[in-house]
């Protein structure tokens, strides 16, 4: 919001023009600093965790957050601390997670696409044994072995993995790279969920806007 607010003043002090706030008056530029300055901001991240908190409720179901280079996914389980009040500690540990795993590359992490079958609709991605990866939630995660492929559901991707997952936000999981000599064990334990799926063309998904979120 703060590189929003400076891309506008900046915009305005370049062409001369005034900056049309959404609830008042066109102000000049230098005005929207002292208007929107450290206190609304807090206000606004107050009011729009509380609006995440209902939105969550009343759809049962975590919210998607596309960021500038991947999505972090918000729902129950991060805002159970928060319930019953909206203080600025849980604003800034929202926030602080939104900021992390929308940069998880910085980390060394390489989010994997989620893709879709243009039959079915369901999703997939793929598990690069390895990388450091984040997988998003989808219904199928794909192995390759030796040419061919295993898929496995999403939600047996702990017993492949040997170990508990590491979840960094709602429900995606970090997963550090498995060394050469464990890599057989793991693709025989996805081959023990392995589920043959129709044949398609699996497609990326189109992503949604940075701005957009949903699910």
């Amino acid at each position: 919001m703060q590189i929003a607010l400076q891309l506008a003043a900046a915009a305005a002090a370049i062409t001369g023009s005034l900056i049309a706030p959404e609830f008042s008056e066109p102000v000049p530029a230098p005005q929207i600093a002292e208007r929107h300055n450290d206190a609304w901001l807090r206000d606004q991240h107050r009011s729009q965790l509380a609006t995440i908190r209902i939105l969550v409720q009343r759809e049962t179901k975590p919210l998607v957050f596309p960021g500038p280079c991947t999505q972090c996914v918000i729902g129950p389980r991060l805002l159970a601390p928060c319930e019953s009040e909206t203080t600025e500690e849980s604003v800034e540990r929202i926030l602080s997670l939104m900021r992390r795993v929308q940069w998880i590359q910085a980390e060394g992490y390489r989010p994997a696409t989620v893709m879709s079958m243009k039959d079915t609709k369901e999703t997939l991605a793929i598990w690069l044994l390895s990388e450091r990866m984040m997988l998003p939630d989808v219904r199928w995660i794909v192995l390759e072995e030796k040419g061919s492929f295993i898929t496995f559901p999403f939600d047996k991707l702990s017993q492949v993995l040997g170990k508990p997952l590491s979840i960094v936000d709602e429900c995606q999981p970090l997963l550090e790279p498995v060394p050469e000599a464990g890599q057989p064990a793991v693709l025989a334990r996805a081959q023990e969920h392995h589920v043959p799926l129709e044949r398609s063309n699996p497609a990326p998904t189109k992503p949604r806007p940075w701005w957009r979120f949903g699910r």
